[in-house]
């Protein structure tokens, strides 16, 4: 095995393993402790790989490479998806309860500081 079949099978690897959050995440639709910059940072530096590997011809760890960059694109989408889904669900839900004559109120009073700027 050459040093790029050995840094490849990391690579797939890593890969792999990302995938299980992504299924994870798929099936729990919420973001729960996981800080979205260190992922970012990852796929940075993994866009990063896939632009020096053929510099360096170590085409194993390119294919291996973006095929891990891809695994951690989908989850950092996901993770920004659920992100903004949830809020949406929050900002829309918390009126819920409420009747028609107290949301014609919220509505009324929004109106009039809109129209106040």
């Amino acid at each position: 095995m050459t040093p790029d079949q050995i840094n490849a099978a990391f690579e797939l690897i890593a890969g792999f393993l990302i995938t299980f959050n992504v299924v994870k995440l798929y099936r729990d639709k919420k973001t729960r402790g996981v800080s979205i910059v260190p992922l970012a940072f990852m796929v940075l530096w993994g866009c990063w790989n896939c632009y020096f590997y053929p510099s360096l011809g170590v085409m194993w760890s390119f294919w291996c490479g973006l095929i891990c960059t891809t695994v951690n694109g989908v989850w950092i989408c996901q993770m920004f998806y659920y992100k903004r889904r949830e809020r949406w669900r929050n900002y829309t839900f918390q009126y819920a309860n409420t009747d028609a004559g107290e949301m014609l109120e919220v509505f009324k009073k929004a109106l009039k500081k809109k129209e106040k700027k």
